[in-house]
Parts: structure tokens; sequence; C-alpha cells
């Protein structure tokens, strides 16, 4: 409802308080129609904002000639007095009004926005860049993923390899120690003779008779002549009841020295008891010697095999001589026992002075 005016109100306020009015109806109506159309409801808004304030002016100038009669006069305006007023001829309805308005405006501005069909195509390539990228980033992933199994595969083989290579030395170390209990006879009872200073404790006594001592002395001459290392030099020690020696001193391992230990070999008989402790303390009363060889097939008749062994130790404890042990434990089954106590014996005799330990079964 409009407020009726006073009548002693100033020419022109009518006017403004109608254009007041209508202006309130026309932002209504701009709302009610174009409030889903965010960028029409805006532009028409400035236009009509436009229009509005220009009739304002308009207005007002009207208003100051009529009361001054004329440019350069005064007026006194109380802005309480202003009302609401209608123009003579608005309409009642303003969605009417704003209607009317809307369709004199431009007609682009009413139309609804349409999709670009560019749209459609940037989306389908941004899609297929996006997808583009994440194709590259699962390539590089599983690239990445095969480079880390290929090195992981790398260090298993690399450690496969030191474990093989670990488990080879192993073994040849196995090898060298279990070389105190081979078994069985392979061709060269005394193996290979490093040591350049070697006394050669052979047994001799009755047990050895028959193809025992035929063995053995054919395998005492072949390393002579053959498996000595040159510049070597060597004594052999006999025992049976009796110790004997060949030369009586370390002999240089020349052709003449091992003709004639050949020949003194070839006339050895087998007889008599096992002094195996007294070849021992001969083979230690050479200060030279390096390397000592004892073969024998049963325990010693001349001391315990255990107090032996504590001599030879306490013997050898600044000398560091190598003593390798041979067990001829070749006989009928009442002898197994006797071969048992001679091999602990043997094999112990070795293991005491870093040897090696052969049996000849």
């Amino acid at each position: 409802m409009s407020e009726a005016l006073p009548n002693d109100a100033p020419p022109g306020v009518g006017l403004i308080a109608g254009l007041r009015e209508r202006w309130r109806r026309v932002t209504g109506g701009i709302a009610q129609v174009f409030g889903r159309n965010e960028r029409l409801r805006v532009r028409s808004g400035m236009i009509l904002s436009v229009v509005f304030h220009v009739a304002l002016v308009s207005v007002c100038l009207v208003t100051l000639r009529e009361a001054t009669g004329g440019p350069g006069g005064m007026i006194e305006v109380s802005f309480e007095s202003l009302g609401e007023a209608g123009l003579e001829g608005e309409s009642e309805d303003p969605l009417e009004d704003t209607e009317a308005a809307a369709d004199a405006m431009d007609p682009e501005l009413t139309k609804q926005p349409q999709q670009d069909p560019n749209i459609d195509e940037g989306l389908d390539q941004l899609v297929d860049d996006v997808t583009a990228r994440e194709r590259e980033r699962a390539i590089d992933a599983i690239e990445a993923r095969e480079a880390e199994d290929l090195e992981s595969l790398a260090r298993r083989v690399k450690d496969r390899a030191s474990a093989d290579r670990l488990r080879g030395d192993r073994l040849a170390d196995l090898e060298r120690k279990l070389a105190n209990v081979k078994v069985g006879y392979r061709g060269e009872i005394f193996g290979t003779v490093e040591s350049r200073k070697v006394v050669f404790c052979i047994d001799i006594s009755g047990s050895m008779q028959g193809d025992k001592i035929a063995l053995t002395k054919r395998e005492l001459v072949r390393v002579i002549q053959e498996r000595l290392p040159d510049g070597a030099s060597f004594e052999i020690i006999t025992f049976a009841s009796v110790v004997s020696r060949w030369n009586g001193t370390l002999a240089p391992a020349d052709a003449d020295h091992k003709r004639k230990a050949e020949e003194w070999v070839k006339n050895l008989q087998a007889n008599g008891g096992t002094s195996a402790f007294q070849a021992l303390r001969e083979a230690f009363s050479m200060q030279d010697a390096e390397a000592i060889y004892l073969l024998s097939d049963g325990q010693p008749t001349d001391g315990r095999g255990d107090d032996i062994r504590a001599w030879v130790r306490q013997a050898n404890k600044d000398r560091g001589v190598i003593v390798n042990t041979i067990g001829f434990l070749v006989g009928p089954p009442q002898f197994q026992q006797m071969f048992t106590e001679a091999e602990r014996f043997l094999a112990g005799l070795a293991e005491d002075n870093n040897g090696i330990f052969r049996a000849i079964r």
C-alpha cells in the first residue's frame, strides 16, 4: 500500500516516491523471473538500476526548477516526508511490469545458456589425457617393480653363488678333515707329501705279514722315488720288537739315496711286537724333522695309547711337527676290537698334531 502524501509536499516528491515504489516492484519481479539464471538476473538488475537513477536525476532537476523558478535556486527537501506513492498509470501487477521490461531487453540476454559442443570434446580429451597419464604411471610402476624384482633376483643369485662358494669351501675343508677317516685302499697309502724333511715310521711286526707288508713296501718305495718334493730329505724308521733306522739321520732325496733306500726297504721282514712309542721317540730326536708318517696295524705294545699321545703333545708343543698316521685295519673278525682301539689311537695322534689319519680296511 502507498501512503498518502501531505498537501504541502514539495513539487516532484510524488514522482520520486512513485519511482521508488516501481523500483521495488521491478527488482522483485526480476528475482522471480531470473532467479534461476544468475547471469540474466544480475545484468537485468544493472540495466534497470541505471535507468532508475537516470529517471531519478531527471525528476530531481524538474523539481528543482519548479521550486526555484529557474536554475540556481535553493530547495529544501525533508526526506522524512518522502513516502511511498504510486505513479499514474502504473500497473497493479509488478510481475507484469517486469515481464514487459524483460521483453524490451536484448533477446540474447533472455536465452538460456547452451552447452558449447567443444566442451564435450574437451572433456573427452581431458579424460583421455588423464587416462594416458594413469597408464604411464601404471607402466612406470610395473617397470619399477620388475626392476626391483630383477635386482632382488640378482642379489639372490649373488647370495646363492656366495653360498655355493662358501659351501664348496666348507665341503673342501670337510673332505680334508674326512681324509682322517678315509676307508679303503685308494692306491696311495701316504698321499701327497708336502714337507721337505720327512720321517717314515713303519710297523713290521708279526701281524703285518703277507699282503700288508708287501703293499707297505711297494708304496713306501713309490713315495720315496716319486712323491717327495724337490730339495727334500728323509729317514726311514722300522719298528717291531726293536726299532731300526735306515740312515741314522735325514738324507737328501737324491738318486743315490733313493736307490739305497729302495734296496733296504725291499729286504724288510715282518716279525715281533709293535714298539710304536720307541719309534716316535726316535723320530722326534731328529730336530730338523717337519713331518712324521706313522704306519701300523694295531695298538702299541710298548705303552698305552693315551700315554703315548700325551708324550707326543708335550714333545711337539713348541715344534709344530705334523704327524700323519695310516691304519692297516684289515684282518679276521676276531681282531676287530684290536682294530677299533688302534684306530682310536692313530686317529687321535693325527688330530693332536695337525695331521691326517687314513684307514685301510
